[in-house]
């Protein structure tokens, strides 16, 4: 498995990328970071898992029940399932009113923005 800065630095990158299009605001660096490793994930599904059968993700996703034997389907699918980057990311900054969060990523589906006490602050 990858070192996680070898993981989280490509992610932070392609978020700010993206982040440069838009206005600067905390909800859009949000949005990038989820974005970004969402990508990042499929990447390594599609370089780690899929690559020796000539495939990506989206075309798994599209056409991986038809080409595979629902055996050799379901397995392929178990191991997406179970593919992590193994990093979580954090970022912190103020929503538009003026108020702080902390943003997290775990996954593409597990991240959580908090508006911290200031118990937390001090």
């Amino acid at each position: 498995m990858a070192h996680p800065a070898d993981t989280s630095i490509p992610i932070l990158r392609r978020a700010d990328a993206s982040l440069q299009s838009l206005p600067n605001t905390f909800e859009n660096a949000c949005e990038c970071l989820k974005n970004a490793y969402k990508r990042q994930l499929e990447e390594r599904i599609s370089d780690s898992i899929l690559a020796p059968y000539g495939i990506d993700l989206k075309e798994f996703m599209d056409k991986g029940a038809s080409r595979f034997t629902p055996d050799v389907f379901n397995l392929i699918c178990e191991q997406v399932r179970n593919q992590s980057l193994g990093c979580e990311l954090f970022s912190h900054g103020f929503d538009t009113s003026g108020s702080p969060h902390i943003f997290t990523v775990a996954s593409p589906e597990s991240w959580m923005s908090t508006q911290p006490t200031p118990y937390l602050l001090g």
